[in-house]
């Protein structure tokens, strides 16, 4: 078996695989990889990552786990940072589970859990962005700025601007950016909430903290005199791709979704900061943030 990256038609092997294969392939916009799995002749399972075809061995099944005591016991998720860096979490043989940044760096410990830990995001400089879960409770945490772990939002919060009542039910996985934005989807629940509006997508950004930006059920204005129903959307994006890359949220805070419209249509949307005046701050507008 073999993992193998394309770049614009050429393909390039970046390592064989055993057949037992891998899992959380993350591709750098340089063309960096990382991944979980086990390569031949090697008994464990780990964090591998770096240029295709050079690739090194980072964390591993037995190994301490930095930062904490006890040692690796499963490698569970994973997310790239750049070059051969990685975020990945981990479960511990002392029972808890940990999220580890600047794997292949200088290796450390972002938060420990006896939670599980999922939906890895990181930015380029490797905050991390997360889900902790346990069971019918789920929290999005956002690391704004190193050692400087935040609650973003927590399943029975007051959705915030919502009606009294309305809270969150259950998140999607966030996806931060390099300047402490984060957005994620969110279910809710409460007084007048139904299948038609349970569903919204949020940002938070440190400077205004966490505004609506989308919700089933809501009127949305696509272009001059043109109000549309929103009947659902989708928010897809590629959660390997962290380092500052054009995708569904980027560094600008620009978020695109998919919205279809009770009146049968459909449109590509992208909803971004709106502000009468810009101020540029290391190369990118600024303004109104509380204002997509």
């Amino acid at each position: 078996h073999a993992l193998i990256v394309d770049s614009n038609g050429t393909q390039t092997v970046v390592t064989t695989i055993s057949s037992t294969g891998s899992t959380n392939l993350a591709l750098h916009t340089l063309g960096n990889v990382a991944f979980l799995g086990f390569l031949p002749g090697d008994d464990r399972f780990r964090v591998w990552s770096g240029p295709p075809g050079s690739i090194q061995a980072q964390l591993s099944v037995g190994s301490s786990a930095p930062g904490t005591v006890g040692s690796i016991s499963e490698l569970e998720d994973l997310a790239i940072i750049s070059g051969a860096r990685a975020v990945a979490a981990a479960s511990l043989t002392t029972g808890q589970n940990a999220i580890f940044s600047d794997v292949g760096g200088s290796s450390r410990l972002v938060h420990e859990s006896p939670l599980l830990l999922s939906g890895l995001s990181t930015d380029s400089y490797g905050h991390v962005a997360f889900i902790e879960d346990v069971g019918s409770s789920q929290t999005v945490f956002s690391e704004q700025g190193f050692s400087n772990l935040i609650a973003l939002a927590e399943v029975g919060d007051q959705a915030p601007g919502m009606a009294t009542g309305v809270e969150f039910f259950e998140f999607r996985p966030p996806i931060q950016n390099d300047f402490d934005q984060v957005v994620f989807a969110a279910t809710l629940d409460g007084p007048g909430v139904g299948t038609s509006n349970d569903f919204s997508l949020w940002v938070f950004d440190p400077s205004v903290g966490l505004v609506a930006v989308a919700r089933d059920g809501e009127t949305i204005q696509i272009g001059p005199a043109d109000t549309r129903t929103l009947q659902s959307f989708v928010f897809g994006f590629s959660s390997s791709l962290q380092d500052g890359a054009q995708m569904s949220f980027n560094r600008r805070g620009d978020i695109v979704f998919h919205a279809q419209f009770a009146d049968g249509g459909s449109a590509l949307l992208v909803a971004n900061r709106q502000s009468a005046e810009i101020v540029f701050l290391d190369g990118f507008e600024s303004g109104d943030l509380g204002a997509w």
